[in-house]
C-alpha cells in the first residue's frame, strides 16, 4: 500500500484546527474568537475528503486481493527402491529354473546348476519309459508311474526321457506298494551308468526296512545293509524318499528323516530311475509320483 501524506489541516499543539494565531503589529493582541461555524465547515470538508479517498482506494485494483490460485498437491508416486542385498554367503544351490522335458535322446544330457526337473505323471506323453512284457511293465496309470514285476528274482526300472548325466543332485519321490509279495522292495536309482551299473536306495514297506546297494553288471553289493527303521511307513502307505549326491558322499532319507550316509567313488555321475524288485515270488506292483530332481553345484 502506498504511503498517504496527511492533510495540512491537522491538530496543532493546542488541539485546535487550522494555523496557530499569530500577533500583528502592536504591543499586545488578543486571541481571535473561535469560529464554530467555520470549524464545522472545515470538519465536514475534511470528512468528505477522507470518505472520497477511502472510496477511491477501495476501488483500486492493486488493493484488491487477487483470486486464490489453488496449489496442486502432488499425488503419491510409486518409486522403485533398491533393497540392499544380504552380505551373507549365498547358498550353493541357486534358484531353480524350470526345464521342459524333451523326447528321449541317446546322447548324455548335462544340465546347468540349479536346474529343477519336476514330474507328476499327469501327462502320459511326458516321456518316461513305458513298456509291457511278460516279465514286467512300465506305464502311466491314473496320474502315477506304475512298475509291475511279474517274474521272481527280477529288478525293473524306468528312466526319464533324456539320458541325463547328473553329478551332484537331490532327488525326491513319493512311492507306495499297491500289492505283491512281502519280500519285494522298491526305491530310487542314482548315478546310473547303464541298465546294470548304478546305486539303489531301496525300502521294504512290509518289514519297515531300508538298504543302499550297488549294482555292477550282474553283481550286487550292500553299501548299507538292510536295517529296520520306524521312519519307513508300512504297506499301503506313501513313503517320501530322498537321496542327496554330493561328490563321493550320498545321504538317504525316508519321510524327512536321515537314515544313513554312504561314501563311495565307484560312480561319479549318471542318470536316475524308479525301480521295483522281486525275490522268490513275483507279482509286485508299485506306484511312484511327484518326482523332483534338482541339480547341485559340482564338487
Amino acid at each position: 500500500m502506498p504511503d498517504v501524506k496527511p492533510s495540512d489541516d491537522r491538530p496543532n499543539e493546542t488541539g485546535q484546527l487550522g494555523s496557530q494565531a499569530s500577533s500583528s503589529g502592536g504591543s499586545s493582541s488578543k486571541p481571535s474568537r473561535f469560529d464554530f461555524t467555520g470549524a464545522l465547515k472545515i470538519a465536514g470538508s475534511l470528512i468528505a475528503a477522507i470518505a472520497a479517498l477511502l472510496a477511491a482506494m477501495n476501488g483500486a485494483d492493486w488493493l484488491r486481493p487477487s483470486a486464490s490460485t489453488p496449489i496442486p498437491i502432488p499425488s503419491h508416486t510409486l518409486v522403485a527402491t533398491q533393497v540392499a542385498s544380504s552380505t551373507s554367503t549365498p547358498s550353493p544351490v541357486p534358484q531353480p529354473t524350470a526345464i521342459v522335458l524333451l523326447p528321449t535322446a541317446t546322447a548324455e544330457t548335462q544340465l546347468p546348476e540349479g536346474t529343477l526337473l519336476i514330474e507328476d505323471f499327469s501327462d502320459p506323453s511326458s516321456g518316461w519309459e513305458t513298456q509291457a512284457t511278460e516279465e514286467y511293465a512300465l506305464e502311466y496309470v491314473e496320474g502315477e508311474y506304475r512298475v509291475i514285476v511279474h517274474s521272481p528274482d527280477l529288478a525293473a526300472w524306468g528312466r526319464p526321457p533324456l539320458a541325463y548325466e547328473f553329478t551332484d543332485l537331490v532327488i525326491e519321490v513319493d512311492v507306495r506298494q499297491v500289492s505283491g509279495p512281502e519280500e519285494g522292495d522298491y526305491g530310487l536309482v542314482v548315478r546310473s551308468k547303464g541298465v546294470s551299473d548304478f546305486y539303489l536306495f531301496a525300502i521294504s514297506s512290509h518289514y519297515g526296512m531300508y538298504s543302499v546297494q550297488m549294482s555292477q553288471g550282474e553283481a550286487w553289493s550292500d553299501l548299507a545293509e538292510w536295517t529296520e527303521s520306524a521312519a519307513v511307513h508300512r504297506e499301503g502307505e506313501v513313503n517320501h524318499l530322498k537321496v542327496e549326491c554330493l561328490g563321493k558322499t550320498m545321504r538317504f532319507y525316508a519321510n524327512g528323516e536321515l537314515l544313513t550316509e554312504v561314501t563311495d567313488t565307484t560312480y561319479h555321475s549318471g542318470n536316475v530311475g524308479l525301480l521295483a524288485e522281486t525275490f522268490e515270488e513275483g507279482g509286485l506292483v508299485v506306484r511312484f509320483d511327484n518326482v523332483r530332481v534338482q541339480v547341485l553345484k559340482g564338487f
